[in-house]
């Protein structure tokens, strides 16, 4: 079951385990790229953001995985932080 709001994307994943099964839930920031594809980004990954230029941010993932999006770096940070909230 998935449910798309506002830019955020709440997923409920099914976890098959050898004795129970359980749910848990997945929220994910959705963003548009430097080549105008949506990305979703789990907020809980993200190392830190940086502004590329006047309208590009970057955000990246550990050292060596990034993603480039259109938008500027407050909304960046605001997105991430509401997707990131219980």
């Amino acid at each position: 079951m998935c449910t798309l709001r506002t830019g955020l994307w709440s997923a409920i994943v099914s976890r098959h385990g050898s004795l129970a099964t359980g749910r848990i839930t997945v929220r994910l920031a959705r963003f548009l790229d430097s080549y105008n594809a949506e990305v979703y980004v789990n907020p809980d990954r993200v190392t830190f953001i940086r502004q590329f230029s006047n309208e590009m941010t970057t955000i990246n993932f550990a050292e060596e995985h990034t993603v480039t999006v259109k938008m500027q770096v407050e909304a960046v940070a605001s997105a991430l932080f509401e997707a990131g909230k219980p």
